[in-house]
């Protein structure tokens, strides 16, 4: 029997449950105590010791096998599994192989709904990651205004085009996050769309893709030491320090000025400024994928049709820190974003490509989330489909 408290209340003042622990006792059947009322998701810690203290108040009573922390509002799929296996081990052996069947097509349900909502993030982060967004102007002049500003030299002019492709930067990121919000909540069975979703950290974070006059690229190379030469680069480039390797290990006293900014323009197949989202905010929209992912599939349906709530503060630094472990695969994934595509089509296929890698490395992530947030649950763990996903050349 499944047995239902309110966890919102000391369990000293609780006093019927002690009455309708001796009633149910007539029955003779075990008892699963589930806590509900539990509030927003707290810390394992925290979690533990709600059920450690609710298991110490009714000890006294045998028909008690269990007490699990599922609250009606705000619980995931993984603790459900937790309820399931401890029925399982309630149950007559005559029920244990219709009650596994039950439990198998419950699990592949919920593993269908998992992959969705991996899949619907990692295509909204493969279209973010390959976006730009055409540049036009921002002369010499400007762009040396820019560099002195960034090292304390008077200030910057305001820079409509770059403006005007952020907001369009923006815009389209805005779409993506609601897209994929508006999948999520249809995966999990859930009515209602996303609204008014707040793109935090990114208003600066862009990547400037300039194409490099060679001509002025070799006068600025004859105008400035070697010691400066990151601040060549910046000047050389609109404000990239081309970052990936050509700056690094002495390759670059080995290039003349004119030539690092032939072998910049190649490597990024670039035919005209554009900007881009730099790797940080694309990092930034992975964790803010999985958060979201983690609100949806705590958002209870006995709440009624979604609200966009926020998520609770211990998660993120949980999913940073998943992330934090693979910091070399998600590297590696972005760099996949070089050299820029030439057309739709190539882009299409990018895109593609892109999406099946970020899929598995958001579905291993988001698997070891689930793990650290609720140790006790089963599904946590390893599983086949994981181990045949693709992964990113290199990531070992």
């Amino acid at each position: 029997m499944l047995y239902l408290v309110n966890a919102a209340e000391d369990p000293d003042d609780a006093t019927y449950v002690q009455a309708e622990m001796r009633i149910l006792a007539w029955v003779g059947k075990p008892v699963i105590v589930l806590l509900n009322q539990l509030g927003a998701p707290r810390e394992p810690a925290l979690e533990a010791a709600e059920r450690a203290r609710w298991s110490a108040h009714l000890s006294g009573h045998a028909i008690v096998r269990a007490v699990l922390a599922l609250d009606a509002f705000a619980r995931c799929w993984v603790q459900e599994s937790v309820l399931l296996g401890a029925v399982a081990g309630l149950l007559a052996a005559r029920s244990q192989e219709g009650f596994a069947r039950l439990r198998a097509a419950w699990r592949a349900r919920h593993e269908t709904v998992f992959e969705r909502s991996m899949q619907a993030l990692a295509q909204g982060l493969a279209r973010t990651a390959l976006d730009s967004e055409p540049l036009v102007g921002g002369g010499l002049a400007q762009q040396l205004r820019a560099a002195g500003a960034r090292v304390g030299i008077g200030r910057s002019a305001p820079e409509g085009a770059r403006e005007q492709a952020m907001q369009a930067l923006a815009g389209r990121l805005d779409a993506a996050i609601r897209q994929s919000t508006n999948e999520l909540i249809a995966a999990h069975g859930l009515r209602g769309q996303a609204r008014d979703e707040i793109l935090a950290r990114v208003a600066s974070q862009y990547t400037v893709s300039r194409r490099v006059d060679e001509g002025r690229a070799a006068i600025l190379g004859g105008l400035i030491s070697g010691s400066l030469v990151g601040l060549k680069a910046d000047l050389a480039t609109g404000g990239l320090t081309l970052g990936g390797g050509l700056l690094a290990g002495g390759l670059i006293g080995a290039l003349s000025a004119a030539g690092l900014a032939r072998g910049y323009n190649r490597i990024r197949g670039t035919k005209q400024d554009s900007l881009a989202w730099a790797d940080e905010v694309l990092d930034d929209g992975v964790v803010a994928a999985l958060l979201a992912y983690l609100v949806v599939a705590h958002f209870g349906r006995g709440r009624g049709e979604w609200d966009s709530p926020s998520a609770p503060a211990h998660w993120e630094p949980v999913v940073r820190g998943a992330l934090a472990a693979r910091r070399s695969e998600w590297s590696a994934l972005w760099q996949r974003r070089q050299p820029a595509p030439a057309d739709e089509a190539e882009r299409a296929e990018r895109q593609r490509s892109l999406a099946a890698l970020l899929q598995a490395c958001l579905a291993e992530c988001a698997r070891e989330v689930l793990g650290r947030l609720y140790p006790d649950s089963p599904l946590t763990g390893p599983s086949s489909a994981r181990s045949s996903a693709p992964r990113p050349a290199g990531s070992g």
